[in-house]
C-alpha cells in the first residue's frame, strides 16, 4: 500500500544530493519477514488487471473503468478534498496512481469495477517532508481476538462495504499533487492540486494521525467492561468474496454444493493425514460380527463378545421392517436433493442442536469434509416446513414412525449389552424400557467425490452416545478401527443395521466395552445416504461405572457424568473427552485402545 501518515513538511527544492532518483528509489531498511496467516485464510486473486490508467481505458471493460473513475472522483470533490490551483513557487507536486481492482461475489462473479486514486507517497523523504509514520492497517491478531470475542459473547459479526473511507482532518500544510490521469477541467488545464483536506488514506499523509490514535486508545481504554455485550462487533474487509468465503466455512456453517464440483477443492483435500492409519486388506480380514438377534440361546453372548474385541457389531431379524428403512433412506434422499438455497433455510444455528449443517467436529480438523448432515432432535416439524412449507408431513411422520421403531430397539439392544456384562433391569433401571432414554437422529449425505483417495467423508471419531443404530444404504464406506489390523470396511448388508459403542458405555462398563473409533470415506461415483440413531442416558442422569463391574482390583475408571456435560467436554476436547473424565488407569492387563490418548485422529 502506497501510503504514509504522519507530520508533513511542505515538499520543496532541495540539494542536489536530496534529489529523488527515478532509477534507484529509496527503499526501506526495516527488517522484513514472511508472513504466514495460516491455513484458514486464503487469498483471492484475479488476472488481467489493468496497471495503467491507459491500460485500463484501452481495454475491452473501459466503459466499466471510466464509470469507477468518475465515480471516484464524485466522491473526492464532494468531501472537498482538493482545489485546482497555480503551484506556488519553491514547491514541487507529488504524483498520483490509478489502482484498478475488480470486486467479486460470494461466487466469484464480478460485482463491480472499483477504481482508487493513490499518491506516490514514497517521493518524500523522512526527515525532510515528515518525521513520524502510522499506518492504518489493521493487524491480522486485531482481527483473530475480535472474532474470538464475538464467539465467546455469542456477537454479531457484520460485513459492510464503504465505497470510500474518509478520514475527518483539515490540513493545515500545503500539499501538492500533479493532476490525475483523465481528470480534466476546462480553463483549468495547468493548474495543480492542493489537498485541503485528507482523503481516502491510500491517497495521501494524515497530519496528527498519532494524536488521534492516541485518542482513540485512550477513548477505548475508559469504556467500562460490561459481561455481557450486547452491541455488534463490526469488521470492515474491503473484498465481498473473501468476506462470503469467511462466512461459509465458519460462522454459519453453510458449504459449497458438493453435488455440482466437477474437482476436489484444496480446502477438501486432507492428503497424507489419511494414511495415518491405512486401510487393511479387506480379503484377509474378516469385518465386524453379523448377529441374529432372533438366535436367543447365544445373543448376549455374540453382543458381549463383540463389544468387548470391535466395539460394533450388526444385528438381523431386528424387527425393523425393510419397508420403514426404504422410507427413511427416501426421506432422507428428498432433503439432501434440495437446492442449496433451500436446505440453509433450517441451518443449525452456532448454539442450536437440530438442522441443516456440517459435521460437529469439523471445527478440530484444517481441512473440510466431504459430507452434508441434518440433524433431528425432538420434532422435525419445525426445520420441515421450512424446507417444504406446504408439503412437510409426510416427512414428519416417518421420521416419528422410524424414531419410535429405533426406540424400542435401542431399549432390546441395552438389555442385552448390560445383561453380557452381568447387569440386571434392576441395576439399571433408566436404561430399559420404551421410554428409558434420550434420543437423536442424524442424517447423513455423503455426495460422489471426483477424488475421493484425498477427501473424506467424515472423520475419524467415537459417539458421545450408549449406543448408536446405524442404517446405510448399499454403498459401502463406513470403517471402524482394530488395534493391529487398521481400518476395517463395514460392508452394507441389506436389511442389517450396524450398531456401535459409544463413550457413555465405555463407561458404563469401566472400559470393558471400548466405545469405536470409526469414519467415513467417499466414493467416486456413487451416492451414501446413512442415518444414525443416537441413544444416550434420560437428562439429568449421571453416568458412572456400574457398582457391579468395580471393587477393589478394579476400581472406578471414570467420574459421573451427565450426557449434556459429556457433550460440552467432547465439544472441548474432542479424541481427548475420555481421558478428561477418567478418575484412573487400569490395574491390569486391559489396554484401553479407544481412550484416544494413543490413536492419532484425522
Amino acid at each position: 500500500m502506497n501510503s504514509l501518515v504522519g507530520r508533513f513538511k511542505r515538499p520543496q527544492d532541495e540539494p542536489s544530493e536530496n534529489v529523488y532518483n527515478e532509477e534507484n528509489p529509496r527503499r526501506s531498511t526495516r527488517q522484513r519477514t514472511s508472513t504466514s496467516f495460516r491455513s484458514d485464510f486464503v487469498t483471492f486473486l484475479l488476472e488481467n488487471k489493468p496497471q495503467t490508467f491507459k491500460e485500463a481505458m484501452a481495454s475491452l471493460d473501459s466503459s466499466f473503468w471510466k464509470e469507477a473513475v468518475n465515480s471516484e472522483i464524485d466522491s473526492i470533490l464532494s468531501n472537498h478534498t482538493w482545489e485546482l490551483v497555480d503551484i506556488s513557487l519553491g514547491n514541487k507536486p507529488l504524483g498520483s496512481k490509478w489502482i484498478f481492482k475488480r470486486k467479486m461475489k460470494t461466487d466469484d462473479i464480478i460485482d463491480k469495477y472499483k477504481a482508487r486514486l493513490v499518491v506516490k507517497g514514497f517521493k518524500q523523504k523522512e526527515g525532510l517532508n515528515y518525521f513520524e509514520t502510522y499506518s492504518l492497517v489493521t493487524r491480522i491478531t486485531s482481527i483473530r481476538i475480535l472474532i474470538i470475542l464475538a464467539t465467546i459473547y455469542d456477537l454479531q459479526i457484520h460485513q459492510m462495504d464503504v465505497k470510500t473511507a474518509f478520514l475527518n482532518r483539515e490540513l493545515e500544510e500545503e500539499i501538492y499533487m500533479e493532476r490525475p490521469e483523465g481528470f480534466v477541467v476546462p480553463e483549468k488545464e495547468n493548474k495543480t492540486c492542493i489537498a485541503r483536506s485528507t482523503m481516502e488514506f491510500e491517497f495521501i499523509a494524515l497530519d496528527k494521525a498519532d494524536e488521534e490514535a492516541e485518542w482513540l486508545r485512550n477513548f477505548l481504554k475508559d469504556i467500562p467492561y460490561w459481561p455481557k455485550p450486547v452491541a455488534p462487533v463490526c469488521l470492515h474487509c474491503d473484498s465481498q468474496a473473501a468476506i462470503g468465503r469467511a462466512g461459509s466455512m465458519m460462522y454459519n456453517e453453510k458449504q459449497l454444493d458438493l453435488y455440482s464440483i466437477k474437482e476436489l477443492p484444496e480446502s477438501h483435500a486432507w492428503g497424507s493425514s489419511l494414511d495415518d492409519h491405512p486401510p487393511c486388506d479387506s480379503r484377509n480380514v474378516e469385518s465386524i460380527p453379523v448377529i441374529d438377534l432372533n438366535d436367543e440361546k447365544f445373543v448376549m453372548d455374540k453382543i458381549g463378545h463383540a463389544c468387548k474385541t470391535w466395539g460394533a457389531f450388526q444385528i438381523r431379524n431386528h424387527n425393523i421392517s425393510q419397508r420403514l428403512l426404504n422410507d427413511m433412506e427416501s426421506a432422507a434422499k428428498k432433503l439432501f436433493s434440495l437446492p442449496m438455497q433451500q436446505k440453509l433455510k433450517a441451518a443449525r444455528s452456532p448454539d442450536g442442536i437440530g438442522g441443516y449443517g456440517v459435521a460437529r467436529i469439523s471445527s478440530f480438523f484444517s481441512k473440510l469434509m466431504w459430507s452434508e448432515g441434518f440433524t433431528i432432535f425432538g420434532s422435525p416439524v419445525e426445520h420441515a416446513s421450512q424446507l417444504w412449507p406446504h408439503d412437510y408431513n409426510e416427512f414428519c411422520d416417518v421420521i416419528a414412525e422410524y424414531e419410535n421403531e429405533m426406540e424400542k430397539l435401542a431399549g432390546r439392544l441395552m438389555c442385552l449389552m448390560l445383561g453380557s456384562l452381568g447387569i440386571t433391569k434392576d441395576d439399571v433401571k433408566w436404561a430399559v424400557g420404551p421410554t428409558g432414554g434420550c434420543s437423536a437422529l442424524q442424517l447423513n449425505s455423503y455426495p460422489a467425490c471426483p477424488d475421493p483417495d484425498r477427501a473424506m467423508g467424515l472423520a475419524a471419531h467415537t459417539d458421545s452416545t450408549i449406543l448408536t443404530i446405524l442404517h446405510q444404504n448399499n454403498t459401502s464406506g463406513l470403517q471402524v478401527f482394530k488395534e493391529g489390523n487398521g481400518w476395517v470396511l463395514v460392508p452394507p448388508i441389506r436389511g442389517a443395521l450396524v450398531v456401535n459403542v459409544g463413550d457413555l458405555l465405555h463407561i458404563l462398563s469401566n472400559g470393558l466395552y471400548p466405545s469405536v473409533l470409526h469414519r467415513a470415506v467417499v466414493n467416486r461415483t456413487r451416492h451414501r445416504l446413512s442415518v444414525a440413531y443416537l441413544y444416550g442416558p434420560p437428562s439429568g442422569v449421571k453416568v458412572s461405572p456400574l457398582s457391579k463391574l468395580v471393587d477393589q482390583t478394579n476400581p472406578p475408571m471414570y467420574r459421573p457424568v451427565t450426557w449434556s456435560e459429556y457433550l460440552g467436554t467432547k465439544a472441548k476436547h474432542f479424541d481427548k473427552a475420555l481421558s478428561s473424565v477418567r478418575l484412573c488407569v487400569p490395574r491390569i492387563g486391559f489396554a484401553n485402545s479407544k481412550d484416544q490418548s494413543g490413536v492419532q485422529v484425522g
